[in-house]
């Protein structure tokens, strides 16, 4: 018998939070659940907190033989993975009571829907509650537009059907970083739908050591693609696209110079410009009023960073 549901786990020197991460999956109430982790070569205490799970039957653990990276080990899980609801868990974060029964009764009242994904709250490394993300009051219509500026709810958040996700390829191997992004974006290319859940059911940490705070020049450029090509999902002429998702990166990512110059004032009314342009997704005025606070905010914080180089 297949479990109602799969979570997708994977860590490398996960040692500082993966015990808790763990325990509030297997303390949830439901039973018939399976945890498939992926463990990327791990060199510090991560074999042995999970080898003191391995009395837990609905554990299983494939180790890579050789370190993989974060999008290439989530590939291997899909594939193990035996439900096809698939619920994702990063090792640092935590999920929240109740979780698991919302989202598979979710999912099997609205089959139609392959992705959905809902609020988190926001911990430091202590476990400390220090904020939680935007509410996602959004309409299904507005999805496609506001992924030309970021992605609109945490990776361990995911909720998504292993046939759909596997249909469209599984994740995108090219992207070390924002694959949960790029995943978006080519589902709605690929008319899979995706909803939002406006409850907060996990807890995302931020600390120094994530893997999306180390990125390069290279992974800079990824997600620039795939902010293009959200852009191209809503009509946008691929020069227009291109032009978009390099400002809009350099605004929000100051610290690496890709614009190379300061944004000129012909920049900034393109960017009010393709806010308020009526696109292919007819995107609401909630959605728009929020991406002219973001680009306010990205214009302040870009000049911020820039009077601090020259003090």
């Amino acid at each position: 018998m297949k479990p109602r549901c799969s979570f997708l786990i994977c860590v490398f020197n996960g040692e500082l939070y993966l015990k808790e991460s763990l325990d509030s999956v297997f303390n949830s109430p439901l039973s018939d659940v399976e945890v498939i982790v992926v463990n990327d070569c791990s060199t510090d205490n991560t074999p042995n907190i999970l080898a003191s799970y391995r009395q837990n039957p609905a554990l299983r653990v494939i180790t890579n033989d050789h370190n993989m990276g974060l999008t290439r080990s989530l590939n291997t899980g899909l594939q193990a993975c035996t439900s096809d609801i698939v619920l994702r868990l990063d090792a640092d974060d935590i999920q929240c009571s109740g979780r698991i029964q919302m989202v598979i009764n979710y999912m099997q009242v609205n089959p139609d829907i392959d992705i959905c994904g809902t609020r988190s709250l926001l911990i430091n490394e202590e476990g400390d509650t220090i904020g939680t993300t935007p509410p996602l009051t959004y309409k299904e219509s507005d999805i496609g537009y506001m992924l030309q500026f970021n992605t609109l709810f945490t990776h361990s958040s995911f909720a998504y059907r292993r046939s759909s996700v596997l249909e469209i390829g599984g994740y995108n191997v090219n992207c070390r970083i924002a694959q949960d992004h790029e995943l978006l974006v080519r589902a709605l290319q690929n008319n899979k739908r995706i909803s939002l859940l406006n409850n907060l059911l996990v807890k995302h940490r931020i600390h120094g050591t994530q893997l999306s705070k180390s990125y390069s020049i290279h992974d800079m450029s990824s997600v620039r693609r795939t902010l293009s090509e959200a852009s191209r999902l809503n009509g946008f002429s691929q020069c227009h696209a291109e032009r978009f998702s390099l400002l809009w990166l350099s605004l929000c990512n100051p610290r690496h110079r890709l614009l190379r110059r300061c944004p000129s004032l012909n920049d900034l009314l393109f960017l009010v410009h393709y806010i308020w342009k009526p696109s292919k997704c007819s995107a609401s005025l909630s959605a728009k009023i929020w991406a002219s606070k973001s680009a306010v905010l990205a214009i302040l914080r870009y000049h911020i960073y820039s009077e601090r180089l020259l003090m």
